[in-house]
């Protein structure tokens, strides 16, 4: 069965359509609510990722600015995509967030959270691939 002809049963989306916001929502959720409790504690946090990477072969000037901006990137990211704002620039956004956090796992040789970042990674590039699909959304990416 083709799109034109899959049933819109829920907020009048095809399935597809469906999988699409749902996937859009979970990322941003998950982005939005580490930049929601991170900022809060934003010293302890850069503190932290200070001390983490201190032995660290990334040079020490990027560390501080990196870890103030993350938890915001986060938080602003995250509410635009569950806003459907801009979605394919808050994707691409997402996937730099991802390929630098993946960078800095690698400085520190930390692997265990490289799995997850690179299902995110993975999914974000999905939903920029089928942006066509992005429907239920506050603005609309114009086609190329």
């Amino acid at each position: 069965m083709n799109d034109s002809t899959t049933s819109r049963a829920f907020l009048g989306l095809t399935d597809k359509e469906l999988a699409y916001l749902v996937v859009r929502i979970g990322i941003g959720t998950n982005l939005f609510f580490h930049g929601v409790v991170r900022l809060p504690k934003l010293q302890g946090f850069v503190q932290g990722m200070e001390k983490t990477f201190a032995d660290s072969l990334l040079p020490g000037f990027l560390i501080s600015p990196m870890a103030h901006a993350i938890p915001v990137v986060e938080l602003i990211v995250g509410l635009m995509l569950l806003l459907g704002a801009k979605t394919k620039a808050a994707l691409l956004a997402t996937a730099t967030l991802m390929l630098m956090l993946i960078t800095g796992c690698c400085f520190i040789e930390n692997w265990g959270p490289i799995n997850s970042q690179m299902v995110i990674l993975a999914l974000a590039s999905l939903l920029i691939a089928h942006s066509h699909l992005n429907r239920f959304a506050l603005t609309k990416d114009t086609p190329r």
